[in-house]
């Protein structure tokens, strides 16, 4: 799975959609997001690290930093 992949299956688990979130980071951002815009984003993964960090704050997520063992 990739980026935009592991983004949408968290955005259907917390029984959102595309659609809400967009209008959150429209909120957030005072930008003007069409849900094409975001799904082509999730579609090809290449999403700044700012909107990853946005869109699971939306969905109720943190990203999570761990070192590895042994290295």
């Amino acid at each position: 799975m990739g980026l935009g992949s592991d983004i949408k299956s968290i955005i259907v688990k917390e029984e959102s959609n595309i659609t809400k979130v967009a209008e959150e980071l429209n909120r957030i951002n005072h930008t003007d997001y069409t849900v094409q815009n975001l799904a082509n984003k999730l579609k090809k993964g290449n999403l700044r690290y700012k909107e990853v960090e946005q869109i699971l704050d939306i969905t109720g997520y943190d990203i999570q930093w761990i070192k590895r063992q042994g290295i």
